[in-house]
């Protein structure tokens, strides 16, 4: 987290590389600790994320919101709509791994490896537990 901590919130945990949940509670308290929150959009995903040059040199942007927009449900239902927001810049915060469909890397000849199938796979989607002792990663 050393390298994705905000200057001005140090990461306190001494294990630099926090659990989801660790790094879930630093930045909720980052965001209550410095009332940033009605600066950020929560619930939203973007859908399609278009540059234009003819257009003002701006960003064109339709996106999926969730509920309030606050990650809150409306009257116990999930209500969504599309909205749509034009900017200048922008700025992301995607994650980093896509978990439930991690992306397939594309390696010429990777077809004719010899190897177990598992180790084609990105390190994080292997199952707990694999040893890989024997193995050259």
């Amino acid at each position: 987290m050393y390298a994705y901590g905000f200057e001005w919130h140090p990461w306190t945990s001494e294990n630099p590389i926090g659990t989801g949940e660790q790094i879930r509670k630093y930045l909720a308290d980052a965001v209550l600790r410095y009332g940033i929150g009605k600066n950020i959009r929560f619930g939203h995903r973007v859908v399609t994320a278009d540059w234009s040059t003819t257009d003002g040199m701006r960003w064109t942007m339709s996106v999926d919101v969730d509920g309030d927009g606050m990650g809150k449900e409306k009257k116990g239902e999930k209500v969504k709509e599309n909205k749509t927001f034009t900017a200048r810049w922008i700025v992301f915060g995607t994650g980093y791994y896509d978990y439930e469909n991690p992306r397939d890397v594309q390696i010429p000849g990777l077809e004719k490896f010899r190897g177990k199938p598992s180790l084609q796979r990105a390190p994080y989607s292997l199952p707990l537990g694999s040893d890989l002792s024997k193995n050259s990663l």
